[in-house]
C-alpha cells in the first residue's frame, strides 16, 4: 500500500465521499480560480493523477447537495450540511515557527493520527477518531481539544472548529511556491477514550462544553403592589459598580446588563425598563442600551423581588421620606435624595464645594447648585463647613479611610462595601486559571500584594487576547476586589491631561496598540510614560490636571493592559516592567459575572485568613524577580517591538498576508517602500528601509536569483518573476529558509 492511500484510509472509510479542491493562476488577479471535486474513497488515490493540494476533513455527501440554492450549479460541494460523518478533526496552528509548534507539540502529548508539514508555516496534526460523534458533541469536543492546546501555548486557527475545514493534501505541492506538503508521520484512528483520557489529565471535561440552552422563562408571583417608577428606582439602587460616564461599550455592558437583571427581578416590564434606561442614560453607541436591557430580560434568572415600598439604605432611613420627589433628575447608581437640603451633608474641600453621601462618595457642586436647593435668603455657600484642606490619597484596605491625611486632607481611597466571610469561589478560580494558567498560584500572590501591600510597585499586566477572551471581565473583577479603578486609552498618554494618575488603585489601558504602527503614536514616549507609572508605585509622581499647573501627587497605581495586539506596546532590553500574557477564549458558564460578584468577600476572606505568599516582604522593587513572570508570549512581544521603520514594514507585511492568501512573501528593498507609501502614506529612503530590515529585525537578503516579487503591480494579470535580490518572509514575519524548516520538522 503507497503512503497517499494509506493516509486516506486512516480518515476515511471506504465508500465515504472526499471533497478535493486545487488553486489555479495568480492570487489576487482575474486568472485565479478553484476546482472542487468530490470522489468515492476507494483507496486509489495513486492510480490515477491525483493533483489536489486540499481535501475536506469529514466525509461528504457524494450524491447531492442537501444546501442547494436556486440558481447555482447542483453538486456534491463541501458544506457543513453534507458532512456525512462527525469523526475528524483539523488541527493547525496559528502562531510560532515549525521549531517552537514542535517543541510544543511535544510537550502537550496530543492524540495525533498524522503530523503533516504544510509547505511553508505550520504544522498539521489531524485527529481522527474511531467513533463518530453527534455534531453536539463534535463541536464540544473541538472546543475541549482548544483550550486543552491553550494550556500548552498552542493556538489553533479558528477554521480549524469547521467540520468541513478544507486542509493541505500530503504528497502534494503548493500551487504558489511549489514547496511539498510532507506527510511527517501516520499513526491510525485514536480510540475516542483516548482522546478523553487526554482532557481528563489536562484538567478539562469535554462534556462542560456541550452547548446547554438557558432557560429564558421565569414566572414572576408576588411582586408587590409598588408601582412601576418605584420598581425603576428600586433597580437602580440595586445596580453597583458603576463607574459614571464610560468611555467603551465593551465598559457599559456588565452594568448595562445589572440594570436590565434587576429591572425584570422587582417586576418591571421590559419594555417600560427600555423606555426608561433609554432616557436617563447617555451611550456611545445606538441601541447598546436597550440590546443590554433586552439581553438581561432574555437571559437572567435573578430571584424575583417582592416590592411594597421603596427600598430603603440601612445607614439612614430617614433619608428616603420623599424618594420619588422630581424622580426625572435620578442620576446613575445614585437616586435623587432629600437631604441635599440638609447643609451638614455639604462639605467644603479646600476651594470647591461637594454633597457627600452615605457611602463616601463625593459629587462635586457648583454656588448656583447649592442656592437653588437653599433658597433662604438666611443661608450661604459660606455657611458651608469647610472639611478639609484639599485632596489626598492614601492607601488602606483594613483601617479607617474617613481619618484625614496629613495636612487635613480628604482621603478619596475608598474600600470596596463587601461583607467578608468563608465561603467557596470556583468561578473566581476559573477566572483566575484563565488569566495566568501555569502561573495561577503567582496570580495568587498578585491579588494578595495588591491588597495586602497597597503602596508595593507591581509589573504592568498585558493581557493579549481575542475580543471574546473575557478581558473585560478581568477589569470588572479588578475593581470589585480594589476598586479605585480608572479606564483609559492609549490616546490619554499622548495628551498633557495626566489627571487619572491620581486617586486609582489601578489604571486600566484598553486595546493597547502604542507599538507606533498608528503614525500619531509616539512609541518610545508612551513607553517611558507608562515605565514610569509601574515604578514610580508608592512615590511621587507628576500630575497634569485640566486647567491647572504640573504638581507632584502621591501615587499607588497598577497598570493592566487589555489588547487584541500581540505587541501591546514597543518593548526594548529584557522589559522587565512587563507581565505578558495570553489569554484564550472564555469557557460559558450561566450568569457567570453574577455569580463572579457574589464570590469577592469568599475570596477576599481567603486572602485575608487562609492563603499564604511565599513571601512577606520583598526585596525586588516589582515584588516577584523578572524570572518569576517570564512568559513566552513577552518574548514574542519583545520580537514583534522595533522602531516605526521596522513598525511600518511589520504593519504592511501583516495588510499584505491578511489580504492574500500566501504563506511566504518575497520582495526587494523597493517593493516594500513603494508598497509602504502606497498602502500607509508614510515616507522614508531606502537605506532606512534596509537598515531596519537587516539590523534592527536581522532578515537576511537572499543571493540574487529569479523570484516572482509578491509585492510588485501585476502586468495584464500577471506577475512575472526577474532576477533580484530579495527577502523572503513568512506570516509569521519570521525568515523563510525551506532547508532549515524542514530540518527542523524531520526533528519532530
Amino acid at each position: 500500500m503507497n503512503k497517499r492511500q494509506e493516509f486516506y484510509d486512516v480518515l476515511f472509510n471506504r465508500g465515504e465521499g472526499i471533497a478535493y479542491q486545487t488553486d489555479h493562476g495568480v492570487k489576487g488577479t482575474d486568472t485565479f480560480y478553484k476546482t472542487n471535486k468530490v470522489l468515492v474513497h476507494k483507496g486509489d488515490q495513486d492510480d490515477w493523477r491525483f493533483d489536489y493540494q486540499f481535501y475536506c476533513i469529514n466525509p461528504i455527501d457524494h450524491e447531492t447537495d442537501n444546501c442547494h440554492v436556486e440558481g447555482e450549479e447542483f453538486k456534491p460541494r463541501a458544506k457543513i450540511c453534507n458532512v456525512t460523518s462527525y469523526r475528524n478533526f483539523a488541527i493547525e496552528f496559528d502562531d510560532d515557527s515549525i521549531e517552537e509548534q514542535s517543541k510544543k507539540i511535544k510537550l502537550a502529548k496530543p492524540p495525533v493520527s498524522a503530523i503533516i508539514f504544510s509547505g511553508s508555516r505550520s504544522l498539521h496534526t489531524p485527529i481522527a477518531l474511531e467513533e463518530e460523534v453527534t455534531f453536539e458533541e463534535y463541536s464540544a469536543i473541538y472546543e475541549a481539544i482548544k483550550q486543552t492546546l491553550l494550556k500548552h501555548d498552542l493556538k489553533l486557527d479558528k477554521q480549524c472548529k469547521n467540520a468541513n475545514r478544507l486542509t493541505r493534501a500530503p504528497y502534494q505541492k503548493r500551487h504558489e511556491s511549489g514547496v511539498e506538503q510532507k506527510l511527517i508521520s501516520l499513526k491510525g484512528r485514536i480510540p475516542n477514550q483516548v482522546l478523553f483520557d487526554w482532557f481528563e489529565a489536562n484538567d478539562i471535561n469535554w462534556k462542560d462544553y456541550i452547548y446547554k440552552p438557558k432557560n429564558t422563562t421565569h414566572v414572576y408571583e408576588g411582586a408587590g403592589d409598588a408601582d412601576d417608577t418605584e420598581r425603576w428606582l428600586a433597580a437602580v439602587s440595586g445596580c453597583k459598580h458603576f463607574h459614571g460616564t464610560y468611555e467603551s461599550a465593551e465598559q457599559w455592558q456588565p452594568w448595562v446588563y445589572e440594570l436590565g437583571k434587576w429591572c425584570k427581578a422587582y417586576g418591571l416590564s421590559e419594555d417600560v425598563a427600555v423606555a426608561w434606561a433609554n432616557r436617563d442614560y447617555d451611550h456611545p453607541e445606538t441601541n447598546a442600551i436597550t440590546s443590554g436591557i433586552k439581553n438581561a430580560y432574555k437571559y437572567s434568572n435573578m430571584s424575583p423581588k417582592t416590592l411594597n415600598k421603596p427600598k430603603v439604605i440601612k445607614e439612614d432611613s430617614s433619608m428616603f421620606d420623599n424618594l420619588l420627589d422630581d424622580i426625572k433628575d435620578v442620576k446613575p447608581n445614585r437616586p435623587k435624595i432629600p437631604y441635599d437640603n440638609l447643609i451638614e451633608n455639604w462639605w467644603m474641600i479646600g476651594s470647591d464645594i461637594y454633597l457627600r453621601y452615605p457611602n463616601r462618595e463625593l459629587e462635586k457642586q457648583t454656588v448656583q447648585g447649592f442656592n437653588a436647593r437653599f433658597p433662604q435668603k438666611e443661608i450661604s455657600y459660606t455657611m458651608i463647613p469647610n472639611v478639609r484642606s484639599g485632596m489626598g490619597y492614601y492607601p488602606d484596605y483594613f483601617g479607617d479611610n474617613d481619618l484625614p491625611l496629613e495636612g487635613n486632607k480628604y482621603n478619596q481611597f475608598k474600600k470596596p462595601s463587601i461583607k467578608l466571610e468563608r465561603g467557596e469561589w470556583p468561578m473566581t478560580k476559573i477566572l483566575l486559571n484563565h488569566i495566568f494558567g501555569d502561573q495561577y498560584e503567582k496570580g495568587l500572590e498578585y491579588y494578595w500584594v495588591k491588597r495586602h501591600r497597597p503602596k508595593q510597585a507591581l509589573p504592568a499586566l498585558c493581557l493579549i487576547g481575542n475580543e471574546d477572551s473575557g478581558k473585560s471581565t478581568v477589569g470588572y473583577h479588578q475593581d470589585l476586589c480594589f476598586g479605585n479603578s480608572v479606564t483609559i486609552g492609549i490616546k490619554h498618554l499622548e495628551g498633557s491631561d495626566s489627571a487619572f494618575l491620581f486617586g486609582h488603585q489601578d489604571i486600566i489601558i484598553e486595546e493597547s496598540n502604542a507599538g507606533g504602527s498608528n503614525k500619531m503614536s509616539n512609541a518610545d514616549a508612551i513607553l517611558s510614560d507608562i515605565k514610569t507609572m509601574v515604578t514610580q508605585c508608592g512615590k511621587k509622581i507628576p500630575c497634569k490636571r485640566l486647567h491647572k499647573d504640573v504638581s507632584l501627587v502621591d501615587y499607588f497605581a497598577k497598570i493592566l493592559m487589555f489588547t487584541n495586539d500581540k505587541t501591546p506596546i514597543k518593548m526594548t532590553g529584557e522589559a522587565t516592567r512587563f507581565w505578558v500574557r495570553y489569554i484564550g477564549s472564555t469557557e460559558k458558564h450561566d450568569d457567570f459575572l453574577e455569580h463572579l460578584e457574589d464570590e469577592v468577600g469568599h475570596f477576599l476572606w481567603y486572602l485575608d485568613n487562609e492563603y499564604k505568599p511565599s513571601r512577606e516582604v520583598s526585596k525586588e522593587r516589582l515584588w516577584f524577580h523578572p524570572d518569576e513572570y517570564w512568559t513566552i508570549a513577552k518574548d514574542l512581544a519583545k520580537k514583534h517591538s522595533g522602531s516605526s521603520q521596522a513598525k511600518a514594514i511589520k504593519d504592511a507585511l501583516v495588510q499584505w498576508f491578511s489580504e492574500n492568501d500566501e504563506e511566504v512573501c518575497y520582495f526587494d528593498q523597493k517593493s516594500i517602500k513603494d508598497y509602504i507609501e502606497s498602502e500607509f502614506d508614510y515616507q522614508f529612503t531606502k537605506g532606512d528601509i534596509k537598515d531596519a530590515l537587516l539590523d534592527e529585525l536581522g532578515w537576511p537578503l537572499n543571493k540574487r536569483l529569479s523570484r516572482t516579487d509578491s509585492l510588485s503591480e501585476p502586468v495584464n494579470g500577471l506577475r512575472v518573476a526577474r532576477k533580484m535580490s530579495y527577502w523572503a518572509i513568512d506570516s509569521h514575519l519570521l525568515p523563510y529558509d525551506e532547508d532549515k524548516s524542514m530540518d527542523k520538522l524531520l526533528e519532530l
